[in-house]
């Protein structure tokens, strides 16, 4: 199958997450220290993780 070439980025979809307000004040704390927005920071890290969770599968 061929992927579409675009100039696009990939589309983004808005989502809601209900997280504990420890783990957000530590996301926020991690992402200000790497000097990244803290949404953006989680991205990275949800992104990284189902990176690996696909190559155990």
């Amino acid at each position: 199958m061929i992927k579409k070439i675009s100039n696009k980025a990939e589309e983004s979809k808005m989502v809601t997450f209900r997280f504990s307000s420890s783990l957000v004040s530590d996301l926020k704390m991690i992402a200000n220290k790497k000097d990244v927005p803290y949404q953006s920071y989680v991205k990275i890290v949800l992104a990284e993780a189902v990176k690996k969770e696909l190559n155990v599968i």
